[in-house]
């Protein structure tokens, strides 16, 4: 009876030991998730936790997820604030993945071969993105990140072979991070001769003479060569300019970035849309 008892004591100690003590992780919708503090989880990976093969294309969730801020779990409420190393690996349904505000990081190999992923919004709580977090993302055409990026890892969206156009909205350049030791794939970008880079006007000297980011062969200040409305970054303002924005509208996107703020009034809208239609029949 003793013995019962304090196995059943232990068991219960065990469960409610900090993430750091006894990692668990629980799933809630879509997603699985991994305790890492008093509060916070991290987005991680389905399968066998043990198993580091087992983790291998196991989201198959909506083809536009969105992952919240926060989530309840046993009546305690955490703060999503990274996503976990091979949270999405090789998952081949998604499209785009919205990511909350609350996210610091994005771990290694998080959104590694995943083909369909055509676009990736990084948003400003994002400070480090670690190696091979978007490599092998075959059909990535469009990147764009958050202003408050540090560091990013080698191969972050290496093999990316249609990336065309990347917005970095830090007004530092972000640095390689030589912290980061679990992967020595290559460059951070494999598209440097054919994407176009956006980033601050402010900036644009500083990341031309970086050694990451002055590699790429066109590098503009936010807004492109066709000044504000060429939201294709194509280097001219036409009627392909309204209907890629349209697009993005569509797919419920509620949090582009300021790149493709047509009128300046710090949101963007269908009114973007309307104006850049009116700056179109102007200019004709």
């Amino acid at each position: 009876m003793k013995t019962k008892l304090l196995l059943t004591l232990m068991l219960m100690l065990a469960l409610s030991l900090t993430a750091e003590q006894n990692p668990y992780v629980f799933e809630d919708g879509n997603f699985y998730y991994k305790i890492t503090g008093s509060k916070t989880v991290s987005v991680t990976c389905g399968g066998d936790y043990d198993d580091p093969e087992s983790y291998l294309g196991t989201y198959t969730g909506y083809y536009l997820p969105v992952i919240p801020e926060n989530v309840t779990y046993r009546g305690v409420t955490y703060t999503v604030t990274a996503i976990d190393d091979n949270a999405f690996a090789w998952s081949r349904y998604m499209e785009y993945v919205e990511i909350p505000n609350t996210v610091e990081c994005i771990g290694f190999q998080a959104f590694n071969g995943c083909n369909g992923l055509e676009r990736a919004i990084i948003p400003s709580s994002v400070t480090r993105i670690v190696s091979a977090a978007y490599s092998f993302c075959y059909d990535l055409k469009e990147v764009t990140i958050g202003s408050s990026l540090e560091k990013i890892g080698q191969s972050a969206f290496g093999y990316c072979d249609r990336l065309s156009t990347v917005v970095c909205e830090a007004q530092i350049p972000p640095i390689l991070d030589d912290d980061d030791t679990s992967v020595l794939y290559g460059d951070c970008f494999s598209s440097y001769a054919s994407a176009t880079l956006y980033v601050p006007s402010e900036s644009l000297e500083a990341y031309q003479e970086s050694d990451i980011w002055g590699r790429f062969s066109r590098i503009l200040p936010i807004g492109g060569i066709g000044g504000t409305g060429d939201v294709d970054g194509n280097g001219v303002i036409a009627i392909s300019d309204a209907t890629f924005l349209v697009d993005l509208l569509l797919d419920g996107n509620n949090s582009l970035p300021a790149f493709y703020d047509v009128n300046g009034d710090g949101n963007v809208t269908v009114g973007d849309v309307t104006d850049l239609i009116d700056l179109l029949m102007n200019n004709n």
